[in-house]
C-alpha cells in the first residue's frame, strides 16, 4: 500500500494499490487523473488498484474519491507523484553489500534523500514525463523550457524547430508558416482563434506571450554518471560518520578531538566525486522564464 496524500510511487511499478483511509466508508469509487486523462479505478472496499497507465511515466496524479459515510455522499481529492528512482535496491546491493542490512523501506528513504540532493544541485530531475507545459516568450528566437525536451507534438509538430540549450530551449526557424496551431481563444459560435503571427515578424517569440507546448520531457533512462553519483552519495550518508558529515565536518581526529571543517561544506552535494560526475548536468536556471 501507498499512504496518501503526497507520497511517491516509482515509475513502472505494478500491482500496487492505495487506500481511502476513511473508516466505515461504503460505495467507494475512485478516478485517477493525470495530464488531463481520467482513468476509472478498480475498487475493492476502500482499496483502489493503481493501473499501469498511470505509472508508465512520471508526473503528478490526482485521485478523485467518491464515497458514502452515514448515508451522506462525500468527495475528496488526494494526490501522489510518479517518480523515477536514481537506483534500485538491487543496484545498491551490487554497488556495496553493506547495504544488505537496509530494509526495502529504508532503501526507498535513502534513495529519495539522495535524489533530492542531486536535483537541488543540478537544477533538474532525471525522470520521464509526457504532457503539457506553459512557457512564455522573451522576445528572442529561443523559447526557454524548465524541463529537458525529448520531443514535441501539438503545433510544433507542423513547424520547423530544433531543440537547443542542451535540451532546454526551442528555436523555430525563420519563415515558419504563420498561425500553425497557435490558438489564442475561441469564437463565440465555436472554433479556434489563431494568432496570425505567433513568432512575430522576425522569427522571435513574442515577449510574455503564452505558449502551451506538449511532448515528452526528461530522460528515457537515468544517465550512468547520475546513477553512479547517487550510489556514491548513498555510501556517504550510510557510513559511520554520516552524523558528523551532516554537520559539515570533514574529519575527526580521535587523539586530540580536532574537528576539521570542509571549506566546500556549503556548496555542492557534499561529495567531490559526486559533484565531478554531476557538473555536466547542471542547468542554468537564470535563463528560464
Amino acid at each position: 500500500m501507498y499512504n496518501l496524500p503526497m507520497s511517491e510511487i516509482y515509475r513502472d511499478t505494478t500491482g500496487k494499490s492505495i487506500t481511502l483511509g476513511v473508516t466505515g466508508a461504503t460505495d467507494v469509487s475512485a478516478t485517477f487523473v493525470k495530464n488531463g486523462v481520467e482513468t476509472t479505478a478498480l475498487v475493492v472496499g476502500t482499496v483502489a488498484s493503481i493501473p499501469y497507465s498511470v505509472v508508465f511515466d512520471g508526473g503528478e496524479v490526482v485521485v478523485e474519491w467518491t464515497y458514502t459515510v452515514e448515508g451522506k455522499v462525500y468527495n475528496r481529492l488526494d494526490q501522489f507523484n510518479v517518480v523515477t528512482p536514481l537506483f534500485t535496491q538491487q543496484e545498491l546491493h551490487d554497488y556495496d553489500t553493506q547495504f544488505d542490512v537496509l530494509s526495502a523501506d529504508q532503501v526507498v528513504t535513502l534513495e529519495k534523500f539522495v535524489r533530492l540532493i542531486i536535483e537541488s544541485y543540478t537544477g533538474q530531475s532525471f525522470g520521464l514525463e509526457s504532457g503539457k507545459m506553459v512557457l512564455y516568450g522573451n522576445g528572442t528566437s529561443v523559447l526557454q523550457s524548465p524541463k529537458r525536451i525529448i520531443n514535441l507534438d501539438g503545433y510544433f509538430s507542423g513547424a520547423a524547430y530544433k531543440v537547443v540549450s542542451d535540451g532546454f530551449g526551442i528555436e523555430v526557424y525563420r519563415g515558419v508558416t504563420p498561425g500553425v496551431g497557435v490558438v489564442v481563444g475561441n469564437l463565440e459560435g465555436g472554433g479556434p482563434i489563431y494568432d496570425p503571427y505567433p513568432y512575430g515578424h522576425n522569427g522571435q517569440y513574442r515577449n510574455n506571450f503564452r505558449y502551451e507546448v506538449s511532448g515528452t520531457f526528461g530522460w528515457p533512462a537515468v544517465p550512468e554518471e547520475v546513477k553512479q553519483a547517487a550510489l556514491i552519495l548513498a555510501g556517504e550518508f550510510s557510513c559511520n560518520e554520516a552524523t558528523w558529515r551532516d554537520r559539515y565536518i570533514k574529519s575527526i581526529r580521535a587523539a586530540d578531538w580536532r574537528f576539521d571543517f570542509n571549506s566546500q561544506a556549503f556548496s555542492g552535494t557534499g561529495s567531490a566525486s559526486a559533484d565531478a560526475l554531476l557538473n555536466k548536468f547542471i542547468v542554468n536556471r537564470m535563463a528560464v522564464i
